[in-house]
């Protein structure tokens, strides 16, 4: 019910809302919590990773994928040219 009330906020006020999902690993496999709640919702997905001070990302949108690298600075999270 959340997640629906979300999506017409989003829909009547022509506004993105950005949802944050925990993500574990399980048996070397990434598992999202509370994905079948999420997921029938979600229209694009993006993973951020680290890997010591490297941070990465990869945008999932329907058939696409995009990769990017990333800074996290005072100003706030901004892209690595």
């Amino acid at each position: 019910k959340y997640m629906h009330d979300l999506s017409l906020i989003s829909i009547e006020n022509n506004v993105p809302i950005i949802v944050i999902n925990t993500i574990r690993t399980v048996d070397n496999k990434e598992k999202e919590n509370l994905e079948k709640a999420i997921s029938p919702f979600t229209h694009v997905q993006i993973h951020l990773s680290t890997n010591g001070n490297n941070y990465s990302g990869e945008l999932l949108s329907i058939n696409k994928k995009t990769h990017f690298s990333y800074l996290i600075t005072k100003q706030g999270v901004i892209e690595q040219s």
